[in-house]
């Protein structure tokens, strides 16, 4: 009996159905790595996944501090993917759009999607940048602020896509290269209920899965999204959910708890300052708010009963890691080609996914 039937008959629930499989990259490495070595470690890990049949690899934009990721520039990177890859596809979660220039957003995402022949899914969101960033860059980064510009930021990059006039005039100049078909793989990050809301009602897809979503939240920002696109009469090929989960398997939850509890202590001291519910967890109650870890079987239990996932996302994306900008303590376990093979091989078939 496999995984998928024994965690099926234990549980007694019916088959999810993931329709697409991910991975996800903070493009982190360790301590010390050099950047090269993590970029070139990066393409390896993506031409695995596509070898191995994920259906998309993404990875996230860090501005200014490398504790979180170190790929201020995701779209050269990708370039440079699809020249080593055939058919996985390969996506931005996320490019932090109050800081960016929405209309060299558009140029630079339709001009990488050009290179990959139509492989581009384009995620861009508020949350990512660190304060340290938007002041660099000069930008508001308080919470209105970011909303403020995300939301005009949000709208001219999707006019732009659609081919609407630059300048604002009847006849005037459109995009150049034309964006084809990239507007309908637009995804939004949204971080509340009513920023999924807003997403359906713009007709773009919608990336869940922060860190410190619980499944609960998760799945009240999915169903907030399905009502209001559904009301909005967008077509249904732009209606895509893609639910993220840290996934990580070891010898047991135990063994994996012994691994991390010093690093992990280190970990929660820095983002105490903006996830202070966090901080204070033992060793084991961060994990279990985080992740999906221990021996195989547990993992794909936690998964198979995560309200987040099953059933309601189209799409499933692992950061096959402990908890965001693992480093030194999980090192480059994203990358870790044994640990995707794991992923398509045993844990995402019980999640009704197959290879396409």
């Amino acid at each position: 009996m496999t995984i998928t039937e024994q965690s099926t008959a234990a549980r007694g629930v019916a088959e999810p159905r993931i329709r697409r499989l991910g991975v996800f990259s903070q493009v982190h490495g360790r301590t010390g790595q050099d950047i090269r070595e993590v970029y070139a470690r990066l393409l390896d890990a993506i031409v695995a996944a596509d070898e191995l049949g994920v259906d998309t690899f993404w990875v996230g934009q860090h501005h200014v501090d490398p504790s979180s990721g170190r790929l201020p520039s995701p779209f050269p990177l990708l370039a440079a993917a699809a020249e080593r890859t055939s058919r996985i596809r390969l996506g931005t979660a996320i490019v932090v759009l109050p800081l960016e220039h929405p209309l060299r957003l558009a140029e630079d995402a339709v001009v990488t999607d050009l290179l990959s022949g139509g492989r581009l899914e384009l995620g861009v969101g508020a949350g990512g940048g660190s304060e340290p960033a938007y002041r660099a860059f000069g930008r508001d980064g308080s919470s209105e602020g970011r909303r403020r510009a995300f939301d005009a930021h949000l709208s001219r990059l999707l006019e732009a896509l659609e081919g609407a006039s630059l300048t604002g005039e009847a006849g005037g100049p459109s995009l150049v290269p034309a964006a084809g078909d990239l507007r309908d793989r637009v995804w939004v990050a949204a971080g509340t209920v009513e920023r999924a809301a807003e997403a359906g009602r713009r007709g773009v897809r919608l990336l869940t899965g922060t860190f410190s979503d619980t499944p609960a939240f998760q799945r009240a920002k999915i169903d907030a999204y399905a009502e209001a696109f559904a009301a909005a009469g967008h077509a249904e090929v732009r209606r895509r959910i893609s639910a993220g989960r840290f996934v990580y398997t070891g010898d047991s939850r135990a063994a994996i708890e012994d691994e991390v509890r010093e690093g992990l202590a280190a970990h929660q001291e820095r983002i105490r300052t903006f996830a202070p519910e966090l901080g204070d967890l033992t060793t084991a109650d961060y994990l279990a708010r985080v992740t999906r870890y221990g021996a195989l079987p547990d993992v794909v239990d936690q998964l198979r009963a995560d309200v987040g996932i099953a059933d309601v996302a189209t799409d499933f994306h692992a950061i096959l890691s402990l908890y965001p900008a693992a480093g030194d303590v999980t090192p480059a376990t994203d990358v870790d080609p044994r640990r995707i093979a794991q992923l398509v091989t045993e844990i995402a078939p019980a999640l009704g996914w197959t290879r396409g």
